[in-house]
Order: structure tokens, then sequence, then C-alpha cells
């Protein structure tokens, strides 16, 4: 930006005497450091404030600073204790919360210490001259499930709003595009959650810049508004802040979900693994196994919820009994057609060739599966689709268990043999007018799995 003198300023508009855009335009190679400089450069040209935020404590503190100067009053440390637990870092609440409270809920109630209530702003929407920008960079999270350090940030009112991510001249643009989903996935959560409050990602390379919204907004909002399975994930919430309590250890046996994509686009399960983490967070353990549905769900999503990857298979041992856990699907082995797509599903190259394609690509691919597998169920008898007695057996004897868990075959029931008890996990569909359900396993003290079934919402 050219020099310039100042004629007149006021609190609406500015004047001066020449304005030039900049027109230099280096093709030469610059580091990603370099570029970072001067793109912090360049905002502070236009005004943001650079201030050097490191760590959490930092950001927090810097966060009440801009808050009091925006609101022109001072916080005591217990109203601003209260007001940020409660209000800004509250633990129940996710992007789809955070973004609803940036986008309409901007003015929040602070109860103070004498008594007295008062409005405290987040944003200025009336008058946006009246906000403060700043900008940090190398921002470090070392709370989530990996150490992650953040190019650029924008902060509104101490507010994170806009990440920047930045490559160096010649690296594709999509390479910064997947370091945003592995920060959403393994970091943004993290600590007091400031960063899930971010609405704009920028994405440059010093030669091309794409901007986009965080998606959890059309996503997760649309999905709720739409009300598609909307009963059933609020009842599996509910049996995670009420049932599960009673329960040290939480087993789920795979198909949590309709179908998984990857773990690089796991924002719509967000609520669920929030929901998990303050689960494990009260000392319980979280275990996640695949299912033929989730086939893909990875390390990464599984840590991000606070919980365990397992292998179908897995054997626990509860009260001195041997547990066989499985999804179940494995012995189905009357079904050739489903076994078959089954193997393919679990090669290790077709998942990476899976995860090579485009997210539309795949969620194209898993609706198609989804919509065959519908019009196979209709195609095949029940005792096809349910698993073999001999395969069930040879596993539990070689692996001298007394008793197994499996879910898939949607049958829910104690079956008791002459060696061994098998029990079926029951399925969860509250969103069926015709026949809501939810139900689980549990094992008591003596080890003994049981059916719990329950047709009600709450």
């Amino acid at each position: 930006m050219s020099t310039y003198n100042l004629v007149l300023s006021s609190s609406e508009s500015t004047v001066v005497t020449e304005y030039e855009p900049q027109t230099k335009r280096s093709d030469a190679y610059q580091s990603e450091a370099a570029l970072e400089a001067a793109f912090i450069k360049m905002l502070g040209e236009q005004g943001y404030e650079y201030v050097t935020i490191h760590s959490e404590a930092d950001l927090v503190a810097n966060l009440r600073r801009q808050l009091e100067r925006l609101n022109h009053f001072s916080f005591t440390d217990r109203e601003w204790d209260g007001f940020f637990k409660t209000k800004l870092a509250n633990a129940n609440d996710g992007i789809v919360e955070k973004t609803r409270m940036i986008q309409e809920d901007f003015v929040q109630n602070l109860t103070r210490e004498d008594g007295t209530t008062m409005n405290v702003s987040f944003i200025d929407k009336k008058n946006i001259h009246n906000n403060f920008l700043q900008v940090i960079n190398q921002y470090e999270e070392s709370g989530g499930s990996h150490d992650t350090r953040y190019d650029v940030t924008i902060l509104v009112n101490g507010l994170p709003l806009v990440h920047v991510e930045l490559k160096r001249r010649g690296v594709a643009l999509k390479e910064a595009f997947n370091q945003i989903n592995r920060y959403q996935r393994v970091s943004f959560w993290a600590g007091c959650g400031l960063y899930e409050y971010v609405q704009i990602f920028v994405i440059s390379n010093g030669t091309n810049t794409k901007y986009y919204s965080n998606s959890t907004r059309f996503n997760a909002i649309g999905e709720a508004k739409s009300g598609r399975n909307k009963k059933t994930v609020l009842g599996f919430l509910w049996f995670l802040k009420t049932q599960a309590k009673n329960y040290d250890e939480l087993f789920l046996l795979g198909d949590i979900f309709e179908y998984w994509i990857g773990d690089d686009a796991s924002s719509p399960a967000e609520p669920l693994a929030r929901a998990l983490r303050k689960y494990a967070s009260l000392g319980k353990r979280v275990y996640l196994m695949q299912g033929n549905r989730d086939f893909l769900i990875g390390e990464d999503f599984a840590r991000h919820c606070g919980a365990e990857l397992v292998a179908d298979g897995t054997v626990v041992d509860c009260s001195g009994k041997r547990i066989l856990l499985s999804h179940g699907d494995k012995w189905c082995t009357l079904d050739d057609e489903y076994q078959e797509f089954r193997r393919q599903m679990h090669d290790e190259a077709f998942q990476l060739m899976a995860l090579r394609m485009t997210v539309e690509e795949r969620i194209d691919f898993a609706k198609k599966a989804r919509a065959q597998s519908k019009k196979t169920k209709t195609e095949r008898s029940r005792e096809m689709m349910d698993v073999v007695y001999d395969e069930v057996a040879c596993e539990v004897f070689a692996k001298n268990c007394a008793h197994v868990i499996h879910g898939h075959t949607h049958r829910p029931a104690h079956y008791v043999y002459d060696n061994f008890t098998r029990t079926v996990i029951p399925d969860w569909d509250l969103d069926d007018k015709n026949r809501p359900r939810k139900g689980w396993v549990e094992i008591n003290s003596a080890g003994e799995p049981q059916v719990v079934l329950s047709e009600h919402f709450f």
C-alpha cells in the first residue's frame, strides 16, 4: 500500500488523498515462513494489530481484555471465570453451538457479583468499526490427540474467527486443505475449544488462494433441522449422560454410523465425538470397533473420541469369564454375495484407493452401497442373513470363551448353547414411527451378559 495523507477521519469514514493497490508480485521461490511474514505485514498495513500469542493461557487472557475493551467495562476475576466457563467455553458446546453463538446469540447475559445483570457482546454487528482485529501466528496446541501449530489466525475481539493455512509456492492447495481437516480432527476441540469458533478458513500458496466457511454450519445444523435420525442421535447422547455412567467400560461394536467415508470427513460426527470425550473424561474407557457400514473408522477418529480402536474378535475378561466381542457379520457365511462384498471392503488396497477419492465421490459410493444393501435385504431370507452356529462356535472354542457378544443381525436375544452363550446387541432407531427401539447389552458382576431393551425415547 502506498503512503497517504489523512484528510478527514470520523466514526463513519476515513478520507485520504491517495490509494494505490500493490502491484508488485513475486514469482520467485518463497519459503512458507517468508510467505507468512509477508501476509502478516500486509494485514498490519490494513490496521490489524499483531500480537504474540502462542499458548491457551495467553489466548484466554487476551480474549478477556478485548471483550472488556469492546463492552467498556472490566470483569472481576470471579465474574470472568464463571462467564468464560458457562458461556464461552462450555464443555457441552461444540462447533454447532459456538457457530450459533457467533451468528445469532452474540449478546450474552452476565450476572455481576453485586447481583446486577448486564449484556456482554462478542461482536458489534451494528457498528462493525467498533470491533478489534488482531492477527497471531504459530499458535501451539498440545492438548489434542497430536501436538499442532497453526499458521495464521485472525482474532475478532479476541475470538479466533478466521484461520489461514499457508503453503509455499508450488505446493498444491489440497495440502493446506488437508492440514485444516487434520486440525479439526485432532486439536481444534482441545483445551477450552476456542478454535471451534472459527467461521472462515483460508488456504493459500502465495499464487492461488481459496476460502470456505466452516462446513459444520451447513452440514451439522442442516442435518439437525432436517430431523433425519435426530431422535436416535439424541437418544444415544441421553444414554451416555445417564445409563452409561453406571458402567466402567463402553464397547461400541460397529455400525455406529449409517456410513463412514473416512476420518478426514468426520465433522458431522462431532456431537457424538464430543459426548464420548466427555464420557471418557469421567474416567471411563471407550472402545470402538469397525462395522460393515463404518469400516473406514481409523485411529485418528478414535483418539478424537477419547476412545481406543479394537479389532473384531477382541476378547475381554469380566469376573473371570472370557467374552468374545465381534461385529458379527463375518459369521454370516450363508450369504456368499455379502461375504465377497465384505472381503473387498476390508481389503487394504481397496481402502487406500477409496480414501484417495474426493469426499463427494466417497459419499456417492457410500449412498449407492447402502441403497444396494437395503434392496438386497428384501431378497434374502432371514436365515441367510443370520450368523452360522458352526462359524461362531469355532472362534469361541479357539479362544476359550464362555460368552460371545455381537451385533449386525438386528435380532436382540440371549442364546444358550451347551458350552457357551451368544448375546446379540439391539439396533437403535428411535426415528422409526412404527417400531422405535434402542437397547444395549450389560455385563453383570458375575460376568454374565444380559440384553437391556427400551422402546422409549428417554
